[in-house]
C-alpha cells in the first residue's frame, strides 16, 4: 500500500544517499533521479491506483493532454506531490560539500 509520508522519507534518504555516492551533484541529476524513482512507482496498475487514491488525485482537467492511461495519472499526481514537499535547495548544500572535497 502506497503511504505518501513514507515515500517522501524514503525518496529524501535516497536523494541523499545518491549526493553521497556522487551520482548527484547538480539539479539536472536530482529531477533525472525523482524521475527514475516515480518511474518505478508508477509500473503496476494496482500501485497506481493506490498513489492516486492516497494523493487524492481526482480533478486532472489541466492535465488532459498529459494523462492517457491510469500509470499517467499516477506519474502527474506522485510528480506533482513530491514537487510541493521536496525542494532542490534542502540537498544544495549537501551537494556543494560533496563536490568541493
Amino acid at each position: 500500500m502506497f503511504n505518501k509520508y513514507e515515500t517522501i522519507e524514503r525518496l529524501k534518504q535516497a536523494i541523499a544517499e545518491e549526493i553521497d555516492y556522487g551520482r548527484i551533484v547538480d539539479y539536472y541529476d536530482f529531477l533525472e533521479f525523482i524521475s527514475q524513482e516515480i518511474d518505478t512507482y508508477v509500473i503496476y496498475y494496482g500501485d497506481c491506483f493506490d498513489i492516486i487514491k492516497e494523493l487524492q488525485f481526482v480533478e486532472w482537467s489541466e492535465y488532459r493532454d498529459e494523462i492517457s492511461c491510469v500509470s499517467s495519472a499516477a506519474y502527474i499526481a506522485l510528480r506533482d506531490y513530491i514537487n510541493n514537499e521536496i525542494e532542490f535547495e534542502e540537498f544544495e548544500e549537501l551537494i556543494k560539500s560533496k563536490t568541493n572535497e
